[in-house]
């Protein structure tokens, strides 16, 4: 039995076989083109941006940074919030040698001398 198909050729040469290849390369075809709409100078595809994550754990976070951390301290004269001592826990573990603290602070510039 004789083939003489050209799709029965092209199966045996290991030749991909679709609907587009024959008229159309890939992303060419004339209905994929008239979808394509170029920006303008100066305009974006995303005029909001990235969408910022966690963002509403951020504000609840923020709204509890400057509470006073311990209102009955001992040291009531000088009253710490919260953020103050996340950022003295930080300190306070690079100083033990934690890595990744100390990373952070490299890299936030916050061990350059001046």
């Amino acid at each position: 039995m004789a083939k003489n198909n050209a799709t029965d050729n092209r199966q045996e040469n290991g030749d991909q076989i679709t609907a587009n290849s024959e008229r159309s390369k890939r992303g060419k075809h004339p209905n994929s083109q008239a979808n394509l709409r170029s920006y303008k100078p100066g305009e974006s595809g995303n005029p909001s941006g990235r969408p910022f994550k966690k963002e509403k754990l951020a504000k609840a976070l923020n709204g509890f940074a400057n509470e006073i951390d311990n209102p009955w301290s001992l040291d009531s004269e000088n009253p710490i919030t919260n953020k103050e001592k996340v950022l003295r826990s930080v300190w306070r573990q690079a100083g033990k040698g934690n890595n990744y603290c100390i990373r952070m602070l490299s890299d936030l510039g916050c061990l350059d001398s001046e």
